[in-house]
């Protein structure tokens, strides 16, 4: 009788779970009809849409343009960018494009002007094949276009390039000429991203009303879809600081292969197809487009294979102080096994990425497997956008957020019951990773486990034996990756002077006294010795900061915008993340955690040390006299969001444990619209 009765309870689960996911869907599609339609790309763009402006705002019917482009790469159109100011301009609009060198004419083009609209795209298809390389000249005249004509779309003239030739006199600014690939590729991607979404969400309703697998299935039902949707993107590498962390993964595979003395200060020597590769990261192009443009480069050259050209060095990247292998060993290893299997650059790039994921994807498993309590806010954490885009990224983030949830579920085991000998191993190991990541900020979190009991270690001797191997395990990483660069940093705080006339001077332009340089602009900073010299100084610089950049410090927790774009997911979204990694922390009934105000309270205080080291580290980054810290980023506390929800721990609210099941549900369908409004940005599709 008993197990009828769950079978209808779990038959209706599952039929409510069906019915939630179609009404996402339908609501889905009604969105992509509304937002999509009409406005999907099916042009790769090689070159225009940089910084534009309108050169030309009313253009007269004597007006004839000349302007001459070369085009990196092989086109089939080109474009130029109008607007109408949202009138109705009277005439026509005609347009020609000669090679430059035989004056052949390749495309003509007569337009009324009454089908040209700001916004979109004046489209010259050639007669053949438009060659990279090649000069061209477009030259745009009118007829009977009245005294308010079409504006015209250009940018400020650099020092190498060709000036727009107007009526005859040469100008300032060169009319902007864009060429493009026609493609179905960014249609099929809508496709692939639609099907992972899909599964995404039927997979979750399953598990969670069909089976009685245990949480960290669960997890694996929304992470694997989400990141294998993420890793479809292809870009090259668009996390933050993405030229950086490829550059170290290059650098460390060129170590493993021999090559590793042959890398200098700030770039590493690469394959050309590589060097290519790590260019587009330096284009100044817009940066969605820009996006879009590697994502068609990727797909273009992902099977291609390298040839045999001479190593060259690659473009020069921001160089930070010190990196150690451990931060990214698992892109290492991917990097370096698609070199042996004689991969495209591009290939190799992704082999990196999902060597990265499946490490994150399998610590995050394992840590939700051993911990007694919390597994939610565990998944929950590392399900979070920016978590999972991290992750499929090339980054030492993926590394620090696995190892810290890992830490933290040994911490929540620990807490009931002694380690096993593996596990004390384990811990041992992920202390050093730790030291070794970050500059060993992430060290912090050891320090949760001096508050468990003596009596679950046995003795006092047997629980400082245990918290101080801990430490020094990680100290030990520390040491050894970033001794040569604390050491600097030292002298100065005991320093009584700048150190170098060059800070000196540039504190005195400043007004202050300058401790250290801003690394991109050499100008004056604070310095980590701020700290000391204007105490009271700093602490209302930290109050201005947290006041100004919380909204910021969140989403960027969340994941509301990426690294390469300005555009925002919608609020609602990391709202609704958030609320669900909060109510993760809620006890199950019958296995409550019974977390004491003491660790509570400890948890909260190591976040805040955290949140403070943080602001510390980068008054190097902050410009003297600024009001506000600049540099930090939600993201740095990703590895803490399971603390964070510990240290919030009500034990008062209690779900059964179906309810908690069901939250995996809703999880699916946040990340679902999340994945929609990430497409949206991708594409350009922003309001």
């Amino acid at each position: 009788m008993a197990a009828k009765i769950l079978e209808k309870l779990k038959k209706r689960e599952f039929i409510k779970g069906l019915a939630l996911a179609g009404l996402v869907f339908a609501v889905l599609l009604v969105l992509f009809v509304v937002e999509f339609y009409g406005k999907i790309p099916y042009f790769a763009t090689h070159m225009g849409y940089d910084k534009e402006e309108q050169v030309i705002y009313y253009l007269a019917e004597e007006d004839t343009i000349v302007q001459e482009f070369t085009s990196p790469k092989d086109f089939d159109m080109a474009s130029l960018h109008f607007s109408d100011h949202e009138l109705s301009i009277p005439g026509k609009t005609f347009i020609s494009v000669m090679e430059k060198e035989s004056g052949r004419q390749v495309c003509y083009v007569e337009k009324p002007n009454t089908d040209i609209h700001y916004g979109s795209v004046v489209e010259l298809v050639f007669e053949e094949k438009g060659k990279a390389g090649i000069p061209y000249v477009v030259s745009v005249w009118f007829e009977e276009m009245g005294e308010k004509g079409l504006g015209i779309f250009g940018i400020p003239l650099e020092e190498e390039g060709k000036p727009a030739v107007v009526n005859g006199v040469r100008r300032e600014y060169r009319i902007l000429v864009g060429t493009h690939t026609y493609t179905s590729r960014f249609a099929s991607l809508i496709v692939c991203i639609g099907l992972m979404g899909g599964i995404l969400l039927l997979t979750s309703v399953i598990l969670v009303t069909q089976t009685k697998l245990r949480e960290e299935y669960l997890f694996l039902g929304i992470g694997i879809p989400m990141g294998v949707a993420l890793l479809m993107f292809l870009s090259v590498n668009m996390v933050h600081d993405g030229a950086t962390h490829l550059a170290k993964v290059y650098h460390y595979s060129n170590v493993l292969s021999g090559r590793g003395s042959q890398d200098k200060q700030g770039t590493v020597l690469l394959r050309g197809d590589e060097a290519a590769a790590f260019e587009e990261l330096y284009d100044e192009n817009h940066k969605e487009y820009l996006a879009m443009e590697m994502y068609w480069d990727t797909a273009e050259q992902f099977w291609e294979k390298p040839g045999p050209g001479e190593m060259v060095y690659s473009h020069k990247y921001r160089e930070n102080n010190a990196s150690s292998f451990l931060e990214y060993f698992p892109s290492i290893i991917g990097m370096a096994l698609g070199r042996i299997l004689g991969g495209s650059a591009r290939f190799n790039i992704l082999l990196a990425k999902m060597f990265s994921f499946s490490f994150y994807v399998l610590l995050v498993f394992y840590a939700i497997r051993i911990s007694p309590h919390l597994k939610t806010a565990i998944a929950f954490a590392a399900l979070l956008p920016m978590s999972m885009y991290q992750a499929a990224g090339i980054t030492y983030d993926s590394v620090v957020m696995a190892a810290s949830m890992l830490v933290f579920a040994l911490f929540m085991k620990a807490r009931t019951e002694p380690l096993a000998g593996k596990e004390r191993l384990l811990l041992l190991g992920l202390s050093v990773v730790l030291g070794s990541c970050k500059g060993g900020f992430y060290l912090l979190l050891l320090l949760l486990f001096a508050v468990i009991p003596v009596k679950v270690f046995g003795s006092v001797k047997k629980k400082l034996t245990f918290c101080l191997g801990n430490l020094a395990f990680g100290a030990g990483g520390l040491t050894i990756t970033y001794l040569g660069v604390y050491l600097p940093e030292i002298r100065k705080l005991f320093a009584q002077k700048a150190e170098s006339a060059q800070i000196a001077q540039a504190g005195a332009a400043a007004g202050g006294r300058a401790l250290d340089m801003v690394p991109e602009t050499q100008t004056a900073a604070c310095g980590i010795g701020y700290v000391f010299e204007e105490p009271f100084r700093f602490a209302r610089m930290l109050v201005a900061t947290l006041v100004q950049e919380i909204d910021q410090y969140v989403g960027s927790l969340v994941g509301y915008r990426m690294a390469w774009s300005d555009g925002l997911v919608p609020l609602v979204l990391v709202f609704g993340f958030l609320a669900l990694v909060l109510i993760a922390g809620t006890d199950v009934e019958g296995a409550p955690a019974e977390v004491a105000a003491r660790e509570r309270l400890v948890a909260a205080f190591l976040l805040g040390l955290e949140a403070l080291g943080f602001h510390i580290l980068m008054l190097v980054e902050t410009p003297l006299g600024a009001g506000v810290i600049k540099g930090v980023q939600g993201r740095y506390f990703l590895a803490w969001v399971p603390a964070l929800v510990f240290a919030l721990h009500d034990g008062r609210r209690k779900y059964d444990a179906q309810g908690i099941r069901r939250l995996y549900v809703w999880y699916a369908v946040a990340e679902l619209f999340f994945l929609y409004s990430f497409l949206k940005i991708f594409l350009g599709i922003v309001h």
